[in-house]
């Protein structure tokens, strides 16, 4: 039943190969906790949406779709702006890490 698990598993998805699903997976997963985070008013979720825009622009490049990686490098523009102009604000809310990358 299973003798070629492996071809089995890599066309199960439409042809899509399993790389490409883990990683929408990941970009799915980090830009809605990222979301959630801003939210709650946490800058944490500039950070993990950061994350977000480099996982979806590897497949949006990788797949040949140019106008969602401009995209992803818009948006990954105003996250290191929102992490910026948040840290001149309230560098109390940055973690120590962030503070020394964040100059004054």
């Amino acid at each position: 039943m299973f003798d070629n698990l492996s071809l089995w598993i890599s066309y199960q998805f439409q042809g899509v190969p399993w790389w490409n699903w883990t990683l929408q997976g990941i970009g799915l997963l980090t830009a809605y906790v990222g979301a959630e985070l801003n939210a709650r008013q946490r800058i944490s979720g500039f950070v993990v949406w950061l994350v977000s825009n480099i996982v979806l622009a590897i497949i949006h490049a990788s797949t040949g779709l140019w106008l969602l990686l401009v995209l992803d490098v818009l948006f990954f523009r105003i996250n290191v702006l929102g992490v910026v102009r948040w840290g001149r604000d309230k560098p109390e809310a940055l973690q120590p890490w962030l503070r020394r990358w964040i100059k004054k």
